[in-house]
Parts: C-alpha cells; sequence; structure tokens
C-alpha cells in the first residue's frame, strides 16, 4: 500500500504525517523540518526516526552556504545533497525491519539527490507500507503507484482518519 499526501503549503502534510507516528509503535521515518529564528525560515533539516527515536539529523537546506560543503542554489536556499545522501544510506540500512515507512517529504530538494530518487524507486517496487508528503507537481507522476489525498485544513480530520484506518 502506497499513500501519498499532498496539498498547498501549509495546509498540514507534515503534521498528517507526525500525528499518525504517534500512532503507530513500529516504523521508520524520513522527516524534513523547517528551521526557523526569529520566526523566518532559514531552511530545512532531514532526519532518519526509527520507532519514534532520531536516529540521525542533518541539514537539508539554508538560506546559507556552510563552507566546505557542496551546495545547489534552489531559490533562496542551498541545498546539500551530500548530507541527503548521508541520511538516505542510514535509511537504507534499516527501512526493511519495518513494515510501514514515512517520507516527509517527496519534493524538489530531495530530488537533487539520485540516491534520494533511486530510494524512493525501490520504495515504490517494495510490498512495505509507504505514507508520503508528495509535493503537488509530482501528483502525476505518483499517481500510478498509490492513492493521493489532497490535504486541506477543512479536511484534515477526515484524512487522517481514513489513513489511519488503512494502516493499522
Amino acid at each position: 500500500m502506497k499513500i501519498f499526501i499532498t496539498g498547498m503549503p501549509a495546509c498540514g502534510k507534515t503534521t498528517l504525517i507526525k500525528q499518525l507516528m504517534k500512532k503507530i509503535k513500529e516504523y521508520v521515518a524520513l522527516i524534513s523540518e523547517e528551521i526557523r529564528t526569529k520566526g523566518i525560515r532559514k531552511g530545512f533539516s532531514l532526519s532518519l526516526i526509527l520507532d519514534g527515536k532520531k536516529v540521525e539529523t542533518n541539514y537539508l537546506a539554508l538560506t546559507e552556504k556552510i563552507e566546505n560543503k557542496k551546495a545547489i542554489k534552489f531559490g533562496k536556499y542551498f541545498v546539500f545533497i551530500d548530507n541527503i545522501d548521508e541520511i538516505i544510506a542510514g535509511l537504507e540500512k534499516i527501512w526493511q525491519s519495518r513494515e510501514i515507512i514515512f517520507i516527509d517529504e517527496i519534493g524538489k530538494m530531495e530530488f537533487f539527490s539520485e540516491k534520494f530518487k533511486k530510494f524512493i524507486n525501490t520504495l515504490l517496487k517494495s510490498n512495505r507500507i509507504v505514507i508520503a508528503t508528495l509535493h503537488r507537481v509530482y501528483v502525476k507522476k505518483f499517481e500510478k503507484y498509490g492513492k493521493i489525498y489532497w490535504l486541506t485544513k477543512e479536511n484534515f480530520d477526515e484524512v487522517f482518519k481514513e489513513i489511519y484506518k488503512a494502516i493499522s
């Protein structure tokens, strides 16, 4: 079973994934989170989580380049491909130990990493339950792999209940 959650920015995609993770005991997750300073978004981190515990965290993207770190400029951010690749290497070692895999997010920045792309293809071919947030530009590409939910603030509770019922 493959489930993809998409929608406009700030509709609750990451919140929905995190609430599902709280209800499930055993899972592997790859989670992107905003990095904010004084209310201003400065970038994103990427964390590998096993059964609720962070295994590894690194910068996905920042508004400022880190010295001695290879980065690709994307809008106002510097995307750190090596950091994505390191987190994926850790994920590749443990993902098969769990039936449920959460991915937040399958998005433009993540797709700069060839290792990320290959891992997503492996997941799509697997027999694991995958629940992923999906950037809206990729809906057509991913709809053949599973069910797509278009999330809004108004349907959040309904979508949460439907997905939780499907995976429990």
